[in-house]
């Protein structure tokens, strides 16, 4: 998987981005995101609560991403744990 895309987020400071996953955002299906409030009407009484779906699935994505990548690290540890476990024992 190439990174070639970079979005600025105030929290995830740069979020990387595929082709595959740009093509995604690009779609009139994700775009369509950035018109439904996350909070409701609440930024109508806090005018700071600004927060649309759009930007709360690009920080989903981002920490998914980053959970597939801890759990492939773990799981390679695993397996040569198990491999060093196999050679010791013989």
């Amino acid at each position: 998987m190439k990174l070639t895309h970079e979005i600025r987020d105030p929290i995830h400071i740069f979020i990387k981005l595929s082709s595959e996953e740009r093509k995604v955002l690009d779609s009139p299906q994700f775009q369509r995101l950035r018109y439904i409030h996350q909070l409701a009407l609440t930024y109508l009484v806090y005018p700071g609560a600004t927060h649309n779906r759009f930007e709360h699935s690009l920080g989903t994505m981002e920490l998914a991403s980053t959970e597939e990548l801890n759990c492939h690290r773990i799981t390679v540890s695993r397996e040569i744990s198990k491999k060093e476990i196999k050679l010791k024992n013989r």
